[in-house]
């Protein structure tokens, strides 16, 4: 099943409530949105993240297939879905960067704090609601900071400290790092792991799923899903046997484990003639979204049906029925 009709802008609030009452529609775009400066110079969706309140989407711009060690300019960019009028092609903040935008995350619970790894190999901490100057914190070029693109950033709470956020970042270079905030706006590292080659796949472009438990060495479950490569994958945050997958084929295919363990639920049709879907996050606070950036320079916001957001009597006991089940 496809789903690829984008709704004008006028027709959303109709649509909700529509679809509310109907569960014929496995999936609808919402919105479609892009930065068309961004765009004119060929970059790519590379990252999404949601903000704690729920409201406010960003994506990040560059290039996944050849990042430029230059100075080519790049942006993140920001919607509020709830402005009453929403412009899907003028961003309501446009942060620019000297270096392509890898990633990015916006912080758990500070809505206006947002973190992105560069191709540079920096990691930088803007503020949304600093509009002149958003720029916070950065890592700057050191011996000690990242020597490749960054391709994850990740605000995690502390074990012992649950209300103190550390923020990490990994790369190619084979390093996880934890930063702390220093004076004058820098960032240092406060704890760093490598990993050696070993440990690394040796593709790090992956074709298929595999699902893996902490307890095992060998996947659970490992799914042939594309003829090409599968850039990013997310477990849905209200139902514990939903997965979304980024394809290379154009599509994020929706998985639901209690229907099948092989085959997605349904296929949401993102961007034409097999342009990659390189990113996607559902939204925590308002969990019928979901949000997929592609290599055409454009962040699509679908909206889900009830049947993959409310969650069934002892899911996750299903879950782990599922893993029994499956052979060794």
């Amino acid at each position: 099943m496809f789903a690829d009709e984008t709704l004008p802008g006028a027709a959303v609030p109709s649509l909700w409530r529509s679809a509310r009452s109907s569960r014929c529609e496995a999936a609808l775009c919402l919105h479609t949105l892009s930065y068309p400066a961004a765009q004119e110079q060929l970059l790519q969706v590379t990252g999404v993240s949601w903000n704690a309140t729920g409201s406010v989407v960003a994506c990040s711009y560059g290039r996944m297939n050849d990042g430029d060690w230059g100075t080519e300019k790049s942006y993140v960019c920001t919607w509020n879905l709830d402005r009453r009028r929403l412009d899907p092609q003028r961003p309501d903040l446009v942060v620019d960067a000297a270096s392509s935008v890898m990633c990015l995350a916006f912080h758990p619970s500070q809505p206006s704090l947002i973190a992105g790894g560069l191709f540079s190999g920096e990691v930088v901490v803007w503020d949304t609601s600093k509009a002149e100057d958003p720029l916070v914190w950065r890592t700057g070029m050191t011996d000690d900071t990242h020597t490749d693109p960054v391709y994850q950033v990740l605000w995690l709470p502390e074990a012992e400290h649950g209300n103190h956020i550390q923020l990490l970042s990994a790369s190619t270079d084979g390093k996880i790092l934890r930063w702390r905030e220093e004076r004058a706006g820098r960032l240092a590292v406060a704890e760093g792991f490598a990993l050696v080659a070993q440990q690394i796949p040796r593709s790090a472009r992956m074709k298929k799923v595999h699902l893996s438990s902490v307890l095992q060495t060998q996947p659970l479950i490992s799914l042939q899903l594309s003829t090409k490569y599968l850039f990013c994958v997310r477990w849905s945050p209200v139902r514990p046997l939903v997965f979304a997958v980024a394809s290379g084929e154009g599509e994020v295919q929706l998985f639901d484990l209690e229907k099948s363990s092989q085959k997605p639920a349904v296929r949401m049709k993102q961007a034409a003639d097999q342009c990659p879907v390189y990113c996607l996050e559902f939204n925590s606070k308002q969990a019928r979204l979901l949000a997929a950036g592609d290599a055409a320079g454009a962040l699509k916001v679908w909206q889900l049906s009830s049947d993959f957001t409310e969650q069934g009597l002892r899911e996750t006991k299903r879950l782990e029925q599922l893993a029994s089940e499956l052979p060794d």
